[in-house]
């Protein structure tokens, strides 16, 4: 069983058919909206994905204990942007704002390749990379500074 399967089977509302992600990229026949099914709302850097599922966690038990339902609740986009998780919903209950800045700001910290802490952070393409990874995936000609 692959990630995406595994995630969509616990937080449904992550299955990209059933998402507000359609209807960005334009209405979609139900034919077109199939090529969606169980795919995930989101292209981030394979590091991250060592905190994803415990931020879907806290979201999930965020709207159980608000009162909704998970297909209440509808994701937008899903990606990475100038090195940090972008995560847009179509609106949310009070105070799950507060998860989602916490694992945005832990993006930036987090090497996007291994998911281990973060030591440097790309210019130009911005990334955040290990010590380990930076030699390895960043482009010899990109210049990086240092994170304290």
């Amino acid at each position: 069983m692959n990630t995406s399967t595994v995630l969509i089977d616990k937080y449904p509302w992550l299955d990209a058919y059933n998402n507000a992600y359609l209807y960005i990229v334009g209405p979609c026949s139900e034919e077109e909206r199939l090529q969606f099914k169980g795919k995930l709302p989101f292209d981030i850097p394979e590091g991250w994905y060592s905190f994803i599922e415990q931020m879907c966690e806290e979201i999930a038990q965020h709207l159980e204990q608000a009162g909704w339902k998970p297909e209440d609740y509808h994701i937008a986009q899903i990606k990475e942007k100038w090195g940090e998780l972008c995560w847009y919903d179509e609106g949310h209950p009070e105070g799950m704002r507060n998860i989602i800045r916490k694992y945005e700001a832990l993006s930036m910290n987090t090497c996007s390749k291994c998911g281990k802490p973060a030591k440097y952070l790309t210019k130009g393409y911005v990334l955040p990379y290990c010590e380990e990874c930076l030699p390895k995936f960043a482009k010899e000609h990109m210049n990086y500074i240092e994170l304290k």
